[in-house]
């Protein structure tokens, strides 16, 4: 029976419950479709780092990573590649040659990592192949930067193959950086594997455009054969071997397979490797969850000023009720239902706009192409796909449920300390 006539107290004015709805409605929807974006633009960074930066695992010496020294190498590495190739969860093995190195043209030079990969195993694990682009192939897959025209001219090129000739591939961030194109020379200098310096001539035969500018200004790939003869690599060494899996969330399994089937090398997670991408998931969530309290403590003020008008203008009414024997627990439960389902109405239609929206942006994507440089320059996509996890919907369920019993406690304390006798004589 209270529940019933708390609803019906609700609409005894339409227009105010209507507007503070509505205000709960667009808080919660704003709210949510923020958090989406979050979501979608940390997962969208996470991926392509993935698919284009970093491997999901990577096994190498153990002192290797400390400063890329050619001799901490993995030694018999055909051996153990096939070894890895056993494991069920892993769909990829591509052993790389890493050197800390300099470039240089006839103006400038620059310091880089340089990766010798063998072509068809790294496209196992890598899927930097698929950003090198002719112009006929940007304009039709890549809307949002067709128009980009520096960037249709320098990615006229092609990836790596065995049948070239001292061959690299270079990001578009260091090519201008460089100020060289498709079929320039570029001399690279680096440590060989008893500490001298060496260095080779190579020609760029393609140019790779990333999401991220910081990764294509500081990464080369050549030929893994170019650089272990230029390095005086032992054959059968190489300094990494990058994994693929078949999916992340085996990443925990792998790991604990992979470091017991080697424990005298060191197993690196996509976490480990990247510091910034691994903490990306865990930064969002702690913003969402601020973003959403600071939303539902305003909207939670909005209630109670909006609930205490209420108890001022049916004071006359409430000390009757009390008058009349209505005890204060029914008097306090009918107020608290009232807050509640002004609450819970404006929360579900927020909630459902909002969720109603992501659905749609999650296929169809938001494209940010207009401030894409600022964006690639923090190592983020242009176009975000929103979306939303159950947990998070769960949460905010919780919260709307949370701030609606919160803000009734106070209008109803206020309601029971009217005494029945005053309240009965106010106009």
């Amino acid at each position: 029976m209270i529940p019933s006539i708390a609803w019906k107290n609700i609409w005894r004015n339409r227009t105010r419950s209507l507007v503070v709805i509505v205000a709960i409605a667009l808080g919660l929807f704003g709210g949510l479709f923020a958090s989406a974006f979050m979501l979608g633009m940390a997962d969208e960074r996470v991926s392509e780092g993935i698919r284009y930066e970093t491997p999901e695992l990577k096994v190498e010496h153990p002192k290797f990573e400390e400063n890329l020294e050619p001799h901490f190498c993995i030694t018999n590495a055909d051996q153990k590649m096939a070894e890895l190739k056993k494991l069920p969860f892993i769909s990829g093995v591509s052993p790389r040659e890493v050197a800390s190195a300099m470039v240089q043209t006839a103006t400038t030079s620059s310091g880089i990592t340089l990766l010798g990969v063998d072509p068809d195993k790294e496209k196992t694990v890598s899927m930097l192949y698929q950003t090198i682009w002719d112009s006929t192939t940007v304009r039709k897959n890549r809307p949002d930067i067709a128009n980009v025209s520096q960037f249709v001219v320098d990615s006229c090129g092609e990836y790596l193959s065995d049948n070239q000739h001292i061959p690299i591939i270079i990001g578009e961030k260091l090519a201008h950086k460089l100020k060289v194109k498709v079929r320039s020379k570029l001399v690279v200098t680096m440590q060989n594997y008893d500490g001298t310096l060496t260095g080779g001539a190579f020609r760029v035969v393609g140019i790779f455009r990333t999401s991220n500018t910081q990764f294509e200004e500081g990464n080369a790939f050549v030929l893994r054969s170019d650089l272990s003869t230029l390095m005086a690599v032992p054959e059968n060494t190489v300094s990494q071997l990058s994994l693929r899996l078949k999916s992340r969330d085996q990443l925990s399994i792998v790991n604990q397979q992979v470091t017991a089937l080697f424990p005298k090398l060191k197993v690196v997670t996509w976490q480990e490797s990247d510091p910034i991408l691994g903490m990306i998931d865990g930064l969002m969530l702690l913003y969402i969850v601020a973003f959403l309290v600071i939303i539902l403590l305003a909207l939670g003020f909005v209630i109670v000023n909006t609930m205490l008008m209420v108890i001022l203008e049916r004071v006359r009414e409430l000390g009757m009720l009390m008058a009349i024997g209505m005890s204060k627990v029914r008097v306090f439960s009918m107020i608290m239902f009232e807050t509640v389902l002004l609450t819970t109405t404006g929360g579900v239609i927020g909630m459902m706009l909002g969720y109603g929206t992501v659905l749609i942006t999650s296929h169809t994507g938001i494209n940010l192409s207009s401030v894409s440089q600022g964006l690639r320059a923090m190592g983020y996509s242009p176009m975000v796909y929103p979306h939303i996890d159950i947990s998070i919907l769960l949460m905010v369920t919780a919260l709307v449920l949370i701030t609606g019993l919160v803000a009734s406690v106070f209008p109803a304390i206020r309601a029971l300390n009217l005494k029945p006798v005053e309240a009965l004589r106010q106009d």
